[in-house]
């Protein structure tokens, strides 16, 4: 589910003050997980809490893909990187380096930075604008991220 002009995280704090717990939240969306068991009156809270926001907002529901990746170039195998003796730097720091271990987004935790390759002004530049959405990322090491060591 997701609401033009709110981010997924924002949805979901919505939600959750009606009592509806998402699956997860992105930067675009929010994900539902329902089965038989659960109580109908969820489902009412839920219906009623999306026409409240709707109606608070005069947002549009909806579901839209916003999120593109530029993939850096791949200069050695993913077993060389992973091996290779690394370094460790500030995300910011680590744009025309060679990544050594994936670092991505969670939710939905796919990787954005994969091993062996070049990593992007792109990549990083979306990596620092998830979390500062409220996305957590993987791969970091206290802040840092590792690269081969040149």
């Amino acid at each position: 589910i997701a609401f033009d002009g709110m981010s997924g995280r924002e949805l979901e704090r919505e939600l959750e003050e009606n009592g509806i717990v998402p699956e997860m939240a992105d930067a675009q969306c929010v994900t539902l997980i329902t089965s038989p068991c659960d109580d109908p009156e969820w489902y009412y809270r839920l219906k009623n809490a999306l026409s409240d926001l709707e109606a608070r907002t005069e947002g549009n529901i909806r579901y839209t893909v916003k999120l593109a990746l530029s993939c850096g170039e791949t200069v050695m195998s993913v077993r060389e990187a992973v091996f290779a003796k690394k370094e460790y730097l500030p995300l910011v720091d680590a744009v025309g380096r060679t990544a050594a271990d994936p670092v991505g987004v969670y939710p939905p935790g796919v990787a954005v930075l994969f091993p062996g390759e070049i990593i992007t002004e792109s990549a990083v530049k979306l990596l620092i604008d998830e979390e500062d959405a409220g996305a957590a990322l993987f791969g970091m090491h206290g802040g840092s991220v590792a690269v081969v060591d040149e």
